[in-house]
């Protein structure tokens, strides 16, 4: 049987790769996982996966516009050249190779990845005491409210690592310095991820919700347009909340600054969550994304949407990081879009 790869462009595959390595987070989740190795086989290692070539193929196929489930991953590692299967750590044989265009041969590498990224990422998930499966809303609340008080601190512990790691791909991923005019102006938003419609699940008490202990409710209203005036509202549906920080130039001169994603918080979605603001603000501080905080000098500004701009907390913030509210911005106004580099 003659092996025919399906084509994918190497630039996109060696880049891709270069970010997971200077972002260091294989290494930060192998040193977390390594004395767990003592007491059991590693699962990667039974089917050749390596950490490295999964978060690489994730990647690449995000940056595609593909969904990266994880047989996808599974069939663009397949579809890598030797050389290239090399470089993220992958020494499957020809045969292997081959036999993975059969059923049972992408079966057997699918079930050895799903194996290996349960234990890559269980020590510092940070819903670890939450089955992913579908229970009712009511089931799902009283057992968050049922968590001791040691197992609330532990997740909160665990997600500060996935913060860490999420931010330091993120600032992996840009490739520019920090610009030297840039004060520090920062828009934020959240962006709901849809994870599960509502077919067979749905919001009240005694209907099955998603089986992603992170997802949440969402119900948006479409925004108006010149061919539909009147404002609609979304199909609801289980999503996550992403939140993210954006820098901008300073207000009459936001394109001053070239817009970027310089840091991101993750949490079920909420419409303006104080607590992914202060993560942003945190982590970009971290990463060295945002200036050190200059006396004498104007105080840089925070733009935000009402869902923000009313929460308990965020005024609060603003003075802790000596920053400006700016006035909120409508459906009506336009930004430039901010973007990955």
């Amino acid at each position: 049987m003659s092996l025919k790869p399906r084509p994918h462009a190497h630039y996109l595959f060696t880049d891709s790769a270069a970010v997971i390595n200077k972002s260091g987070v294989t290494a930060a989740i192998e040193a977390r996982r390594r004395p767990m190795l003592s007491t059991r086989t590693d699962p990667g290692s039974l089917s050749g996966h390596t950490l490295l070539a999964f978060l690489t193929g994730a990647l690449a196929l995000l940056r595609s516009g593909i969904t990266a489930s994880t047989k996808r991953i599974v069939e663009y590692l397949r579809d890598l050249s030797t050389s290239e299967r090399a470089v993220v750590g992958l020494h499957w044989s020809d045969e292997d190779v081959e036999k993975m265009y059969t059923n049972s041969g992408i079966n057997w590498a699918y079930g050895g990845l799903v194996r290996a990224v349960d234990a890559w990422f269980e020590h510092i998930d940070p819903y670890y005491a939450f089955s992913a499966r579908r229970d009712t809303n009511a089931a799902h609340r009283h057992q968050l409210a049922s968590l001791s008080s040691k197992e609330q601190a532990e997740m909160a512990r665990r997600q500060n690592v996935v913060d860490e790691l999420v931010n330091d791909l993120l600032s992996a991923s840009i490739r520019t310095p920090r610009a030297r005019a840039y004060r520090g102006d920062v828009v934020i938003d959240e962006t709901e991820i849809e994870v599960a419609g509502l077919g067979e699940i749905g919001f009240r008490d005694d209907l099955n919700r998603s089986a992603l202990p992170i997802a949440g409710p969402v119900v948006r209203s479409r925004a108006a347009t010149d061919d539909a005036p009147t404002a609609r509202r979304k199909d609801p549906y289980f999503g996550i909340g992403v939140t993210a920080m954006s820098q901008v130039g300073p207000p009459g001169a936001a394109r001053s600054i070239t817009p970027l994603f310089i840091s991101a918080a993750i949490r079920p979605p909420n419409s303006g969550s104080v607590d992914a603001t202060r993560v942003c603000f945190d982590q970009a501080r971290r990463t060295d994304r945002l200036p050190p905080v200059r006396g004498g000098k104007a105080a840089p500004t925070f733009t935000a949407d009402r869902g923000y701009t009313d929460k308990h907390g965020l005024a609060e913030l603003l003075v802790e990081h000596k920053y400006l509210l700016r006035a909120v911005y409508s459906a009506g106004q336009r930004y430039t879009k901010p973007h990955f580099d």
